[in-house]
């Protein structure tokens, strides 16, 4: 995933990287989900038994080798820039405070708890450390395309996230887990999900057409549509949602890079 948006980004902001910030990125990320995934083990176990069940077997080693990753991701990144370094720890503040539950009587002990918290901090930190890392490769400093790919990529990570949200409904409604889709219900949650989508389309369109960015963005814009198509296939397909959610929907980072390496042959 993070690789996909570092390359979604350097192409849409048409900065050149080098592989070591692929390959640091990919590290961070699969540290940070992977040690979420060890933190919410007991979360996993009211609702992804299988999961969970290989959770309970490996976590000893998938939390060392977290660890080691994220260590890894953060030393190539100082071999690249020193200045980075902070930033490489934006992923990992986010999962302490997205998972790990404060000592308070607060009912809102973690960012999880939060309705629509989650979704905008997934988002919001994921955003922050791609862009901020690709556009720190830039010679020049362009806050309106900056702005323009940050606002795309905030808007399809939020989408993203409340799909699955979608699919967890039942699991999160039995335990009290205030989602979108519980507190508005799936019906409704489906309806803003999709007219956001469309926006998001429609805005990228305009950016292209108003001269704001290149070509380009009507590549990226092509993601409204394979997310409409995945909608679509989760409404018509409930038995296999799990299937839909793993391999499509997490797919839509890679598709999206797909689109915009179609779109640097074409223009």
């Amino acid at each position: 995933m993070a690789m996909a948006m570092v390359y979604s980004s350097s192409t849409m902001l048409g900065v050149d990287i080098g592989y070591v910030v692929y390959l640091a990125s990919f590290l961070i990320f699969f540290s940070s989900y992977s040690l979420n995934r060890v933190i919410e083990m007991e979360d996993d176990a009211k609702q992804h038994k299988s999961r969970a069940k290989y959770m309970e077997i490996y976590y000893k080693q998938l939390s060392a080798l977290s660890i080691v990753a994220y260590v890894i991701g953060v030393v190539l990144i100082a071999t690249e820039r020193m200045d980075l370094v902070p930033l490489s720890f934006v992923p990992l503040i986010f999962v302490i405070l997205y998972t790990v539950k404060l000592p308070t009587n607060h009912r809102f002990r973690r960012i999880k708890d939060i309705t629509v918290g989650k979704n905008i901090g997934v988002a919001v930190a994921w955003t922050i450390f791609v862009v901020v890392l690709v556009n720190s490769y830039s010679s020049t400093f362009s806050f309106v395309p900056l702005m323009v790919t940050s606002f795309f990529f905030i808007g399809r990570i939020f989408i993203n996230t409340v799909v699955f949200d979608m699919r967890d409904h039942e699991g999160d409604r039995k335990n009290n887990i205030q989602t979108i889709p519980v507190r508005m219900g799936l019906d409704k949650t489906r309806s803003v999900v999709m007219i956001m989508n469309a926006f998001l389309g429609v805005f990228m369109v305009l950016v292209g057409v108003i001269g704001i960015m290149g070509p380009l963005v009507y590549f990226a814009a092509i993601s409204s549509i394979y997310a409409a198509v995945y909608m679509y296939l989760l409404e018509r397909n409930e038995n296999r949602k799990n299937v839909i959610c793993d391999f499509i929907v997490d797919g839509e980072y890679f598709a999206k890079s797909a689109f915009l390496f179609v779109g640097t042959l074409m223009v």
